[in-house]
């Protein structure tokens, strides 16, 4: 199949969703195209390490959280393709790819991310009727990765319930345990966060509860990964760390290629997710794929599959600090969480998720 991709932002460098996605695609011998703008929260966008993957790149302009580049629609008109795939509800290239689904043949699937927590007055209910409700309307398919954003995205933009799959998110489960155990910050106990540096991702609950293992002499360092979108936040989480003398016990990494990111998963002892929203957290699957034993905040489609199984999820500072404390002391509980969670994230390899994507590609093509 010929597959053309269209976003809003794109950076060949990181890992993320619509990177692995289409580099499994490729894999597996289908063509791909990337529509997208030139602009990017990343420094030096380009094009794609791999040739088997065509990246263009149009003239943005940033309009709150998405990118309008209309420079690319005489060119995406003559696009021939089997399936088209946009990103995001709300954003340019969903919207884009919507209406022109009225002018163009091309059977079009959309990735329908969104705020489903969101509430939304009644002047954007005009404006999302337009840019986000009637291009949902035009689409002939689309996945979330949750049952409750498909129960949203029915509530709120009226789509056809038959149009709407649940497909989650992966991991490649090969990479992240090809990577080895190396002792990065000798033998400290190691509390891992990946992801960006925003308030979204409240990572001061974190830090807070480093005090309970100081004041129990404890060992240990927390290690962030990820690029920082708010300055002013991570002053905020220093001057945090400084007041309850906890600085000298942080390592902020800031972002690093994902293909190194698996060391720093199997060479960490415990992961702490702590955002207060989150769509389907993928770097909490990522270090269930290495065995490593979480503590979540109850957020996300993999945080809800996680409640299932056991009681390792918090709401403040002290709650995370004594689970911290029980795992530091406990190493067989840290083994056996981590082979549990482990055995979950293995339904979620992509090998597993891309089967979904192509055969809802292939309904689509066929009509069915």
């Amino acid at each position: 199949m010929k597959i053309v991709h269209v976003c809003d932002y794109y950076n060949p460098e990181v890992g993320g969703i619509l990177n692995l996605c289409i580099e499994k695609l490729a894999d597996r011998g289908h063509e791909i195209v990337l529509y997208t703008s030139n602009i990017s929260s990343y420094k030096n966008p380009g094009k794609h390490k791999r040739e088997d993957i065509t990246v263009k790149r149009y003239p943005g302009v940033a309009i709150g959280n998405f990118v309008v580049f209309p420079s690319m629609i005489k060119d995406f008109i003559k696009e021939d393709a089997d399936i088209i795939q946009s990103y995001v509800a709300g954003f340019f290239a969903t919207t884009i790819c919507g209406y022109l689904r009225l002018v163009k043949p091309t059977p079009l699937v959309v990735r329908a991310d969104f705020n489903y927590l969101e509430r939304v007055s009644p002047i954007k209910h005009i404006y999302n009727f337009f840019w986000t409700q009637l291009p949902l309307k035009f689409a002939d398919a689309m996945f979330v990765n949750m049952d409750i954003m498909k129960y949203a995205i029915q509530k709120r933009y009226h789509v056809d319930e038959k149009k709407v799959k649940v497909i989650p998110d992966g991991v490649d489960f090969k990479k992240i345990n090809k990577a080895r155990k190396k002792r990065l910050f000798g033998n400290k106990f190691v509390i891992l966060n990946v992801g960006r540096v925003s308030r979204v991702k409240n990572l001061e609950l974190i830090i807070r509860s480093l005090v309970h293992l100081k004041r129990n002499k404890k060992d240990f360092v927390f290690v962030m990964i990820g690029p920082c979108e708010d300055e002013d936040y991570f002053n905020t989480l220093i001057d945090i760390a400084r007041k309850i003398g906890v600085i000298e016990h942080i390592k902020f990494l800031g972002k690093i290629p994902y293909e190194k990111i698996a060391t720093y998963y199997k060479s960490s002892d415990v992961y702490v997710q702590s955002s207060s929203l989150e769509s389907f957290c993928s770097s909490t699957l990522e270090a269930m794929a290495a065995g490593l034993p979480v503590i979540a905040t109850k957020t996300g489609a993999i945080g809800y599959e996680l409640f299932k199984k056991y009681d390792y999820w918090v709401k403040t500072p002290k709650e995370l600090g004594e689970k911290l404390l029980e795992l530091y002391d406990d190493s067989q509980k840290r083994k056996s969480v981590g082979k549990m969670l482990k055995k979950i994230a293995k339904q979620y390899d992509w090998e597993i998720i891309v089967d979904k994507v192509e055969s809802l590609y292939r309904c689509m093509i066929q009509g069915d």
